[in-house]
């Protein structure tokens, strides 16, 4: 988990390309990658980030990245190298950039499908490295408002959620990760119904999470997925229960 910002989308995959670069990956490696868009006011974003943000960095290891936007390393009693402090031997500490959060949101409204909720939104999307370097794979990125998601129910736990997260992008062969993920933890429609994969999900929200559209949705409106969360919405509206 890093803290970063962007004034641009170019600055953003250059960021995520560092990254690839460390870890040596390939031509053609596709993997997942979370972006985390919420400030120092959000006590979401305090309890299940910033003060968990030690743990969450050896615990996505290098299966998946998460930025988040907006912070940066808290560096006024040390000076550290270049990426940050080595979070082995150092606490880390982040603190929040009013100026570059907003930057940031700005970067990603000019690209995505997408508008920064005012709270804490999760976006997913892959990255892949071709030849000319490395490009974020927008086409089918998701958007969570984490913290609405939390209120009504549809999410009973932020922690289980990115534990999910973690876990699939660990045991996760698929070449396109973020439509496999789609497939796991959306729901899933078919002649027999309605079916959800989720197990953080209180069972209140399934039907909710449905009906509404909201919790995941491809800001490609045209994909295949996109499709399949209209037809939910659909199917629930015509009376068939979960």
């Amino acid at each position: 988990m890093e803290p970063t910002s962007c004034k641009s989308w170019a600055d953003l995959e250059e960021t995520v390309g560092t990254r690839f670069d460390d870890l040596a990956l390939g031509q053609n490696v596709r993997r997942l990658v979370a972006i985390i868009v919420g400030s120092d006011g959000s006590k979401l974003m305090q309890d299940t980030i910033v003060k968990r943000i030690n743990e969450l960095h050896f615990r996505s290891g290098d299966a998946i990245d998460f930025y988040v936007l907006g912070w940066t390393w808290k560096s006024s009693t040390q000076n550290f190298p270049k990426g940050g402090p080595d979070p082995s031997t150092t606490k880390v500490e982040v603190e929040f950039l009013p100026q570059k959060f907003s930057q940031s949101i700005d970067a990603l409204h000019q690209r995505l499908n997408w508008r920064y909720s005012g709270e804490v939104d999760l976006i997913l999307m892959d990255a892949v490295q071709d030849s000319k370097g490395v490009m974020l794979d927008d086409r089918y990125a998701i958007a969570v408002n984490l913290t609405q998601r939390t209120a009504d129910g549809t999410i009973m736990s932020i922690n289980t959620l990115i534990e999910s997260i973690i876990e699939f992008s660990k045991s996760s062969v698929a070449q396109y990760p973020i439509q496999e993920y789609a497939r796991q933890r959306l729901i899933s429609v078919g002649l027999s119904g309605i079916t959800e994969a989720v197990t953080s999900f209180s069972p209140k929200g399934i039907q909710r999470l449905v009906k509404n559209a909201i919790y995941m949705i491809p800001m490609d409106r045209a994909s295949k997925e996109g499709r399949m969360m209209r037809l939910a919405r659909q199917t629930v509206k015509k009376g068939l229960s979960v």
